[in-house]
């Protein structure tokens, strides 16, 4: 693993990170107001980051190539719900598809576990009413990116070992960082869009 593979990873995340703006259409509107057409065009937005991300990854070996997909997808259903998520997972699939590769199959795999962990996770967590704590993010982003590792059985069976080896150590920490990161910038824009709401009124 070389230091081209490190800095393709954190460009991926860096280039995340900044979509948290993007977020502001969503957030501005009130809970109670936020129409279809609002969840429709969020969910369009993420799948045109989400493109962005797949478009720039780094590549382990031909046809097997990583990206922060995973951390945008889980995030999103954690923070924005069912329409905006299942947008952003139909238009990353079928990008994966057209990538094809022997990694195929467990980039589908990891772009459908993503989105529904994150939509599970916001439905049946403790506490819906409070923020996401650095904690629960971290725990949700280990979660997400076990499954990952795990969805190495479904690449061919002479390159199982060799990418589990390569990918787990950056997979367990600065992906999981990276929902960290990504969720406590979109706590931060709604408590913003909170606060201004309350002025407003």
């Amino acid at each position: 693993m070389n230091e081209s593979f490190f800095l393709g990873l954190i460009h991926n995340v860096a280039l995340l990170l900044a979509t948290g703006l993007l977020s502001d259409f969503y957030m501005k509107k009130d809970k109670h107001k936020i129409s279809y057409r609002d969840k429709i065009i969020t969910g369009l937005i993420f799948g045109f980051v989400g493109v962005i991300i797949m478009l720039t990854p780094w590549i382990l070996i031909p046809g097997i190539i990583f990206d922060t997909r995973s951390v945008l997808l889980s995030t999103s259903g954690l923070y924005f719900g069912y329409i905006p998520t299942i947008i952003a997972m139909g238009i990353t699939l079928v990008l994966r598809i057209m990538q094809g590769g022997d990694g195929m199959w467990m980039g589908i795999a990891v772009i459908a576990s993503s989105g529904i962990i994150g939509l599970l996770w916001r439905k049946y967590r403790a506490n819906r009413n409070s923020d996401y704590k650095v904690t629960e993010l971290l725990v949700m982003g280990f979660l997400v990116h076990i499954c990952m590792l795990v969805f190495t059985i479904l690449l061919p069976a002479n390159r199982q070992i060799p990418t589990l080896s390569s990918i787990a150590l950056p997979v367990l920490t600065i992906y999981p960082i990276g929902n960290v990161l990504f969720g406590l910038i979109l706590n931060n824009r709604f408590k913003q869009w909170q606060t201004k709401r309350a002025l407003q009124e």
